[in-house]
């Protein structure tokens, strides 16, 4: 199996991102800095990214600031909120005032519904993701087994061309802390990864191998799981059974 040579695991990342992520919310307490990144304001708010981006494009996210940039992604936002703002929005969501003025239409009411009901899962899902990440990752090293593992999101850095440089697994210290100061994670799959722009051929070759082999390991098992589903549909047509997948 093609493997992309690990510098931490899945524990060891989080624990650097919970320390650099507390480190930029008390620097914006204390006045050092006006407002945080996306990555330390869902951590704030105690939700993933992902749904924080979400609420955003639903127009029901808190208050930001925007400074887009170009490069490999195309032109591209990082996205900035102050404390002040995050804590009204935590407020707002949970009161029914405010619960009370966002429903004025069907379409409003199912977005809050939404949202209400993301909340409530959020936790869920983020351990489940940890759990599915702890499956794939070692110590010294991150393969793929199969077209799932290739096709589940995983924490991508990008330089400030918003070319890839590779994972927060894979990268050192320095840039991984330097890509959550500066709001330049995103969290995609292998598959999407590879069609974007990279700093590093050779890196890039790395995890094109390694996808390579996932998805012809995949390929491998899809046609032995299909011949045998015919095999067995035929036996059963000779005996004058149904197996319920004519």
């Amino acid at each position: 199996m093609s493997a992309v040579t690990l510098k931490r695991d899945a524990d060891g990342y989080q624990a650097l991102r919970v320390s650099e992520l507390e480190a930029e919310i008390e620097r914006a307490k204390s006045g050092a800095i006006q407002s945080v990144g996306r990555e330390a304001a869902s951590y704030y708010l105690g939700i993933h990214t992902r749904t924080l981006s979400r609420y955003n494009a639903q127009g029901m996210g808190p208050k930001s600031t925007s400074l887009s940039s170009s490069g490999g992604l195309g032109q591209t936002a990082k996205v900035f909120y102050k404390l002040s703002d995050l804590d009204e929005w935590r407020e707002q969501l949970s009161a029914s005032s405010y619960k009370e003025r966002k429903i004025k239409s069907s379409v409003a009411a199912k977005k809050t519904e939404l949202a209400l009901l993301e909340l409530e899962l959020e936790n869920k899902g983020l351990q489940s993701e940890i759990a599915r990440l702890k499956r794939l990752l070692d110590k010294k090293g991150m393969g793929f087994a199969g077209i799932h593992d290739a096709t589940s999101t995983l924490p991508w850095i990008f330089d400030d061309q918003s070319r890839v440089l590779g994972t927060a697994y894979d990268l050192n210290d320095a840039d991984v802390i330097s890509a959550l100061m500066q709001a330049r994670i995103e969290h995609l799959s292998a598959l999407d990864a590879l069609e974007l722009q990279w700093a590093d051929i050779n890196v890039f070759v790395q995890w094109a191998d390694a996808v390579r082999t996932a998805l012809t390991s995949g390929i491998q098992d899809l046609d032995e799981l299909r011949a045998a589903r015919v095999q067995r549909h035929e036996l059963m047509s000779h005996v004058g059974g149904g197996d319920g997948e004519g």
